[in-house]
């Protein structure tokens, strides 16, 4: 089962594996709180600034970031070994965000379960 969360939340054991999904490393986190860290499921930089610089909408932003990401060799192959992986234990996916409604995490838990089917 592939879950999300912010990386602030606190660790559950029900978590899994922790992957952080992150570009940056974030402030106050200890590496133990996760097991993983793939910046290649993290938005890219010019991204995140064209939104942060309100350049872009939230809907843009998403449409972007998944094209980008499905268009990335590495970031699938990832999604596919995440996707296998969680057939057999939980995965959990972390990023800064507190409220997952806004937040690439949804979006990368999707694209990793549609390499199950």
């Amino acid at each position: 089962m592939i879950k999300t969360k912010s990386i602030y939340d606190k660790k559950e054991d029900i978590d899994g594996t922790r992957i952080l999904i992150t570009r940056f490393y974030p402030r106050g986190i200890r590496e133990e709180n996760f097991d993983r860290w793939y910046r290649d499921l993290s938005p890219s930089v010019s991204l995140l600034k064209n939104l942060k610089d309100g350049k872009i909408t939230r809907s843009i932003f998403f449409q972007f970031f998944c094209s980008d990401l499905r268009k990335n060799d590495k970031a699938m192959e990832i999604c596919k070994k995440l996707a296998v992986e969680s057939q057999d234990k939980n995965i959990t996916l972390l990023c800064y965000e507190k409220e997952e409604i806004f937040c690439h995490r949804h979006y990368v838990k999707q694209i990793c379960e549609h390499e199950l089917s």
